[in-house]
């Protein structure tokens, strides 16, 4: 077998996880007609990678057999024990004729025991891990019998049992190692990198700007205690984005000095971070000192997100600010499917398709729908990575299971390591949520009685001349809140919109907004996240529905001073009574207010919103 076709093969397919079609489109597109895409060849490599282990072959969805045994006994020692638990007289001696038949069949007493095994087949699905109600079994056309499928990937092709999947991981490098002599290859860069010098050494990470001995502590002062660890180590990386804020700069550093650490000199340290960001903080400008220092080491990094416009909005930016390093971008309508690029930009579904192939694989949003909802995206992203390499968390809103792990003691096997990011980059406070309760809203909506919150909400924004969302927890309530709106005022007319996830003119009415076309929007929590209107309030409307959890109003209060020009505004939650997710979304936002004080990041002491 030619060693030469073999190793371009496993070139073009390592790091992935594909089903057999998808196999041979990868092949085809990587080769361009070249010689070796001979069928017979191709085949026989594959095979032969096989049997080398670097290959594992399984099927899309397999069955599995699993056996239960039910144990029925008789002993004789029981008999008069189960009479005394209450059987009846009849019982008894049912039982003890039993017994005296087993005896005369000529049964050992110890035999008596009686085993009833329950054969039960169940399917389970290789690429997605799912099973249960998700596989569906049918005719198949392609093996001509019954045969299941999982309909839970169905999106990313037919995963079925007559269908080979292959595992293919890439190669194992220690990515503890970042930084070291030994680190993996370091020319994704195209010769015109900045990052290197004429001589080819990679000035970001090298040692000579690591400093002599001493490193600075967090206030910017020498230690005397050189690590390496420190700002002087990273120094020349945050040279190359000028623009970041000290808090920005403080995370950074943080996942840096991750990437680098070591326990007990021999061992990585924990495998995961989180960044605890606030909406508007500016989390992707935080990453890309990170990105710089692990591109320039040659790791392979996944940038996933769970939602499409957001790697659409991501993918210009981070070509902007890595012209240099190639960046795939990869969703559900992209044409480009195999990329090899050193940085990939993905919804977290296209994660499926990779194996073992990442040494830092990045979670943007973690906290987002379906991400939290769906157990089969966590599983696609963790399984995409090395297995020593790491994951970096990026939240507004960290999970309830994350907060409970960094809530641990640094050297609980459990304790998430992670850094607070407490105020946005203009410097100003985050402004503070008012929680107003007024009784009987369904009613008073119906009988167009006034609301007094509700009124000085309008009120506000007439005056100010500033936009407005109204947050609603129901469609059907979208059509009540704007005829109640322009019963109270008829000036609202043709400034008045509703919008929700179906809506087909939703990107039109937000570009509306935004040239100041429509000056009060009523919407789902589809706005909840990804929009940035400057100057705009927000009203949520029965806060207290259960939809409005903690997450969930902390996001929606983050749509309101995200602008430097506008870095105030009115939010209110209003109810029939307050929730404890009410309160503790005040608390939050109140508690980062705190931080960013203590830590002397703040420009402006006022951390009220508008009143």
């Amino acid at each position: 077998m030619d060693e030469q076709v073999i190793a371009q093969i496993y070139e073009v397919i390592k790091g992935r996880a594909l089903l057999e079609d998808e196999l041979w489109w990868m092949i085809e597109s990587s080769a361009g007609g070249s010689h070796f895409l001979e069928r017979k060849k191709v085949t026989a490599a594959i095979e032969q990678l096989i049997l080398e282990k670097k290959i594992e072959r399984k099927y899309g969805v397999e069955s599995v057999r699993v056996e239960s045994a039910k144990v029925e006994s008789v002993e004789f020692g029981n008999i008069g024990h189960q009479e005394k638990k209450g059987r009846s007289f009849l019982s008894f001696f049912a039982s003890l004729y039993h017994v005296w038949s087993a005896i005369r069949r000529g049964r050992a007493a110890q035999d008596l025991e009686k085993k009833t095994i329950k054969e039960t087949q169940w399917y389970h699905c290789n690429r997605c891990n799912a099973s249960g109600e998700d596989i569906h079994v049918v005719f198949c056309q392609r093996c001509n019998k019954l045969c299941a499928y999982c309909r839970r990937c169905l999106t990313m092709g037919r995963s079925t049992s007559c269908t080979p999947y292959y595992l293919i991981p890439g190669e194992q490098t220690d990515s503890c190692r970042w930084g070291s002599k030994n680190a993996p290859g370091k020319n994704h860069a195209g010769r015109n990198d900045p990052s290197k010098n004429e001589a080819g050494r990679n000035v970001v990470n090298d040692g000579e700007y690591q400093g002599e001995g001493r490193a600075e502590n967090g206030n910017g002062k020498r230690n005397g205690k050189g690590n390496g660890m420190q700002t002087y180590r990273w120094q020349h990386v945050f040279d190359r984005f000028p623009t970041l804020t000290p808090a920005q700069q403080g995370g950074a550093k943080k996942l840096l000095e991750f990437l680098q650490k070591w326990k007990n000199g021999q061992r990585c340290a924990g495998d995961e971070f989180l960044i605890w960001a606030v909406c508007g903080a500016g989390k992707t400008e935080v990453m890309f000192p990170v990105l710089l220092y692990a591109l320039g080491e040659g790791a392979r990094i996944l940038w996933a997100t769970p939602r499409r416009d957001v790697v659409l909005e991501l993918a210009p930016r981070l070509s902007q600010a890595f012209p240099f390093y190639e960046i795939g971008v990869l969703h559900g309508k992209s044409k480009e499917k195999w990329t090899r690029a050193p940085l990939v930009l993905s919804t977290t579904h296209q994660a499926l398709r990779f194996y073992r192939h990442f040494d830092l694989v990045i979670v943007d949003e973690v906290d987002a729908y379906p991400y939290t909802n769906d157990d089969l995206l966590p599983f696609a992203v963790q399984r995409s990575r090395k297995i020593a390499g790491k994951t970096i968390y990026l939240t507004a809103t960290p999970r309830r299971e994350h907060q409970l792990r960094m809530k641990q003691q640094p050297r609980h096997p459990m304790y998430l390591p992670h850094e607070k990011i407490p105020l946005r980059y203009h410097g100003h406070p985050l402004p503070v949520p008012v929680i107003r309760t007024e009784a009987k809203l369904n009613n008073r909506l119906k009988s167009r009685s006034p609301i007094s919150s509700f009124q000085r909400f309008l009120q506000y924004l007439a005056q100010n001349g500033a936009p407005g969302f109204i947050f609603v927890h129901a469609v059907y309530q979208l059509s009540v809140i704007k005829e109640y709106v322009l019963a109270l005022d008829p000036r609202w007319s043709g400034l008045i919109e509703t919008v929700h996830a179906a809506d087909s003119e939703r990107e039109e009415k937000v570009s509306a907004m935004r040239q100041g076309r429509i000056k009060l929007l009523v919407t789902t929590t589809i706005m909840e996240r990804g929009v940035t209107i400057p100057g705009i309030s927000v009203l949520v409307f029965q806060a207290n529905a259960p939809i409005f959890d903690e997450a969930t109003l902390v996001q929606i209060a983050g749509r309101v001073g995200r602008s430097a020009a506008s870095p105030n505004g009115l939010i209110i939650f209003l109810a029939g009574e307050p929730t404890g997710a009410m309160k503790a979304a005040v608390k939050q936002i109140k508690a980062m207010n705190r931080i960013a004080k203590k830590a002397g990041y703040l420009t402006n002491a006022s951390g009220r919103g508008a009143t």
